[in-house]
């Protein structure tokens, strides 16, 4: 007697994310979580805590002028713990939009940024400190950038582009320490101050990279040796060229790469709502595929 297969009725979530919400990934399904959530990704709440964010860094800046301290100081204590107590509130109300997996909220860097900042103005040593204090506050401010697209670009350049900026910066440590040992072997004797030690040559080789008073600087140096010449153009036009026209070349790449990685995100924000209709209808057909294999299944069971 040929064996019968079973079939296993497929249980399927067919419920999609409430089109008033804004695109966001993984809505969570209970009450106060999606309530949460719906009120982290609501455009009025991000340009709320953008606003804050300014009126912080203005009372900040107003904090540091004594007269504004002395008359209205009280005023200005005020508005910093008002400050505080919305940005905890903002916090908890985006970690409690992830529900009962709040850890997701840690998986991205600004997100731990925000938590370090807020929850480090808390701290009871902190407080205390009035130096420590104010740079915490300060660091609110960096919260700015992520508010706008261009500065997030250049923050990703700034990221993306280091890995070759520390390799240009070993490569310029090198040149500088030999270029500093010739010129405190040719100058030392005349120019102590400039060229006294291999750090102070090095310095000095380092103040030539802008290009200030270079040819004073070889006029100086050609009264003392002929080799000056030969010395001053190969470090310019090793150091100040090519070293430095490399570290462009590696920002310029990195700010296209940050461009692409910004256009790539909003290109996936604004095709969401398509690929969560398109979702619904591949669920639509399964489950009607999935009503006729139990059609299916039950005229064969009647049949047997």
């Amino acid at each position: 007697m040929p064996s019968r297969r079973r079939i296993v009725p497929v249980r399927m979530d067919t419920t999609s994310p409430d089109p008033s919400l804004p695109p966001a990934p993984d809505i969570p399904p209970q009450p106060l979580a999606r309530m949460c959530h719906r009120v982290a990704y609501a455009p009025w709440f991000q340009w709320t805590s953008t606003a804050v964010i300014v009126l912080n860094a203005i009372v900040i800046g107003v904090g540091t002028y004594q007269e504004a301290t002395a008359q209205f100081g009280w005023l200005l204590n005020l508005l910093d713990e008002a400050f505080l107590i919305y940005f905890v509130v903002e916090l908890v109300i985006r970690i409690g939009s992830f529900g009962t997996t709040p850890w997701r909220f840690f998986r991205k860097g600004w997100n731990i940024f925000d938590f370090i900042v807020i929850a480090a103005a808390l701290l009871p040593g902190i407080r205390e400190n009035v130096t420590l204090l104010r740079l915490v506050r300060l660091a609110r401010t960096v919260r700015l950038m992520k508010a706008f697209p261009s500065l997030r670009i250049l923050l990703t350049a700034v990221a993306r582009s280091m890995p070759g900026a520390l390799g240009l910066l070993g490569v310029c440590v090198v040149v500088l320490y030999l270029y500093g040992m010739v010129g405190w072997i040719l100058f030392a004797e005349a120019e102590p101050t400039e060229y006294g030690s291999v750090g102070q040559a090095a310095l000095t080789l380092f103040g030539l990279l802008t290009l200030d008073n270079v040819g004073e600087v070889v006029r100086d140096g050609m009264e003392v040796t002929a080799w000056a010449v030969p010395y001053y153009v190969s470090y310019i036009f090793l150091a100040g060229f090519i070293l430095v026209n490399l570290l462009v070349g590696v920002v310029i790449t990195s700010m296209e790469e940050a461009r692409q990685i910004e256009g790539a995100q909003t290109n996936f924000r604004s095709r969401e709502p398509e690929t969560s209709a398109d979702t619904a209808e591949i669920l639509a057909r399964l489950e009607a595929l999935q009503r006729s294999l139990n059609e299916l299944q039950s005229r064969d069971d009647s049949r047997n």
